[in-house]
């Protein structure tokens, strides 16, 4: 079994069995690190529940600045969020360390390769 860190842009091995996984999430520790359970609850108590197919994520990814804290925390498309994510996590591992991000632009592929 594997877990996808979407922080980090890594995969990382996880337990191999039902109950050392169950064992693992059962810990503040590890609800909080790989379920971010404290951004969970708070958004469920304040009325931000998903729907089919979404998910809770950061506005701004924290890989280009944008702060682990609940007030960065929105709802999005689950595959839109994946989609992102892999593609920052794509360009930021090919920048040199320390590369200041000012902007990001969102292109059309079709107008852009044109």
């Amino acid at each position: 079994m594997w877990f996808l860190d979407t922080l980090e842009g890594k995969l990382k091995k996880m337990p191999q069995t039902k109950e050392e996984l169950k064992k693992l999430l059962s810990t503040d520790e590890g609800m909080d690190l790989y379920l971010f359970s404290g951004f969970v609850d708070r958004a469920i108590r304040e009325g931000m529940a998903l729907v089919e197919d979404e998910c809770y994520d950061f506005k701004i990814n924290p890989i280009v600045g944008g702060p682990v804290n609940y007030s960065n925390v929105g709802k999005m498309s689950f595959l839109v969020a994946l989609h992102l994510r892999g593609q920052i996590h794509d360009q930021v591992r090919h920048m040199e360390p320390g590369t200041k991000i000012s902007k990001f632009v969102f292109a059309d592929e079709k107008k852009s390769a044109s």
